[in-house]
């Protein structure tokens, strides 16, 4: 089930991409991400709310405060990373900018070593891995006149 999961997210991103990139020639990179925040703080509040998870949630911030501090940080993270690829969205486009983003997953097994000492890497993980950043290579090299 996690495969049709991440399929599926890939073709919203996909679909999401294509519309921030025409949405940010009429509204600001800030308007965009304040619009994106509200729906998700929405959606989320209702979510957490009717699942009952919201008070559970919150009790564990409060007791475990390496916890928060982990929330945070990637709190800030992901604002950053959104902000960034909306910016490289808006100096490229969206398929250049997320042809390069795609690389992530390097990053994800990368991290998921250094900090949580998870190696979540075997053979075939690896080739996938070495097919991604050589991609990358090709679409910054050859993609330089789109």
């Amino acid at each position: 089930m996690w495969i049709a999961f991440a399929v599926s997210a890939s073709v919203l991103w996909g679909l999401s991409y294509t519309i921030t990139e025409h949405l940010m020639k009429k509204v600001s990179i800030p308007g965009v991400m304040l619009a994106g925040a509200v729906g998700s703080l929405l959606i989320a509040s209702a979510t957490a709310f009717f699942a009952g998870t919201l008070q559970k949630d919150v009790a564990t911030l409060k007791e475990d405060s390496g916890t928060s501090w982990l929330l945070a940080g990637n709190i800030g993270i992901y604002v950053a990373a959104n902000t960034l690829i909306l910016l490289a969205t808006k100096s490229k486009n969206a398929t250049m900018a997320a042809m390069i983003e795609i690389s992530y997953p390097l990053f994800t097994a990368l991290f998921a070593y250094l900090i949580f000492k998870q190696l979540q890497f075997n053979a075939g993980t690896l080739a996938g891995a070495t097919l991604v950043l050589a991609g990358v290579c090709c679409i910054y090299y050859f993609g330089k006149n789109i």
